[in-house]
Parts: structure tokens; sequence; C-alpha cells
């Protein structure tokens, strides 16, 4: 469970930093 809302934080932020890149 707590690896499942790790990585639903983590795709999150991953996508963000991708877009402020952009």
């Amino acid at each position: 469970m707590k690896f499942l809302l790790a990585f639903s934080l983590l795709i999150p932020s991953v996508v963000f930093a991708s877009s402020s890149k952009f």
C-alpha cells in the first residue's frame, strides 16, 4: 500500500518536472 501511495505521488512529480522543462 505504501509503495502504491509513493508511486502515485512520484508520477505527478515527474510529470510536473517534465512540463516545467518544456
